[in-house]
């Protein structure tokens, strides 16, 4: 699990991103806001992430499933960054 915090000065809602993990077994990826759960969409190794709101400022959590899998190796990555751009 990835975690941080945001800080927002008025309500943001709907916002969308996609996130892009660099390992198949990644099955599928949540976020947090403040204990809110906003699941993303899989395609490929790609989860997108829509009609996101956060009320205030508080903490953000990134979690993640892997396949129980035999020949899963490796570690995986979060390619995309997440700042103030995806909350514009």
């Amino acid at each position: 699990m990835a975690e941080g915090t945001v800080t927002v000065t008025e309500p943001i809602s709907k916002i969308s991103f996609t996130l892009n993990a660099n390992n198949t077994y990644v099955s599928a990826m949540r976020m947090y806001v403040n204990g809110e759960e906003f699941e993303g969409k899989k395609s490929g190794t790609q989860f997108a992430f829509s009609n996101v709101e956060i009320a205030k400022s508080g903490k953000v959590q990134f979690a993640v499933d892997i396949e129980d899998n035999d020949n899963a190796t490796g570690a995986f990555t979060v390619t995309s960054n997440i700042n103030k751009d995806n909350f514009a």
